[in-house]
């Protein structure tokens, strides 16, 4: 008995801080748009790339981009020379640069460099179809930058970027310090934020508010409709697929589950 309460009390205190963000299905607020010092174009270059080929989407396939954990000065140099393509380059230990056909663009880490969730720092993660991923770490705060790697174009990115089969619009995830959750953000391809939540459901109950389960797995349908797996937290076998919907101007996910039994948080 004793084992089963502090398993459920543990797994309540480390999803607490999602409901901070309890305004998960909330109306959209404007994304924020890449600092100008962070990114500082410089002139054309001289042999940039070869323009890539347009994307050619899948029916029903997302694209999904994503960043190893660590920042192993190592690690981000074998995925340069696995994925960069000849468009990314570190050219110092605090200074990236990206080379596309519209020119180069350094990306520059702020002061304090040593200090752990201070300051900012910048990392290559992925590139596929035509984007290229950034982590983008500000404070405590670990997010991204997404590129179009044909016009250089810089849009809000995240740990986890999925772009819908039409490349209309995607699915972009941020890791805030100290919350074992995630931030979700729906944006349009321009970079337009859409509708903003968390990867938790929340208690319809009103007497009992709090999580009563997590998402994972987010992809897009041949709708273009963004679903995830939910899983119940009183029971990992209980999973579910929903799907994200707006209703008089909020976001919703559904279909909806008791998932009777489930610990919450008040």
């Amino acid at each position: 008995m004793a084992g089963s309460m502090t398993k459920a009390l543990t797994r309540i205190t480390t999803l607490c801080t999602l409901l901070m963000l309890a305004g998960c299905e909330r109306s959209p607020a404007p994304a924020p748009a890449p600092s100008p010092s962070a990114a500082t174009p410089t002139t054309p270059a001289t042999s940039a790339p070869a323009t890539p080929a347009a994307a050619t989407p899948v029916e029903g396939a997302s694209l999904t981009l994503g960043c190893a954990e660590g920042d192993d000065p190592a690690q981000e140099a074998g995925a340069i020379a696995a994925r960069g393509g000849g468009m990314v380059q570190r050219v110092s230990a605090h200074r990236l640069q990206v080379t596309t056909p519209a020119g180069a663009q350094v990306f520059a880490d702020t002061a304090p460099f040593d200090e752990p969730l201070e300051g900012e720092d910048y990392r290559f993660c992925d590139r596929r179809d035509g984007y290229l991923l950034l982590q983008h770490r500000d404070g405590g705060t670990f997010a991204g930058t997404l590129i179009d790697a044909r016009t250089g174009t810089q849009t809000p990115g995240g740990l986890r970027v999925v772009i819908a089969p039409d490349h209309s619009h995607y699915l972009a995830t941020a890791q805030p310090d100290g919350m074992d959750g995630e931030e979700w953000q729906v944006l349009s391809i321009d970079g337009k934020q859409l509708a903003s939540t968390t990867n938790a459901l929340l208690s319809d109950d009103a007497a009992e508010p709090g999580i009563i389960a997590t998402l994972d797995a987010p992809q897009w349908s041949t709708a273009q409709q963004l679903q995830a797996t939910a899983t119940c937290l009183s029971d990992e076998t209980q999973q579910w697929q929903v799907r994200l919907v707006e209703q008089a101007g909020r976001w919703h996910w559904q279909p909806r589950r008791d998932c009777a039994g489930a610990p919450t948080e008040q």
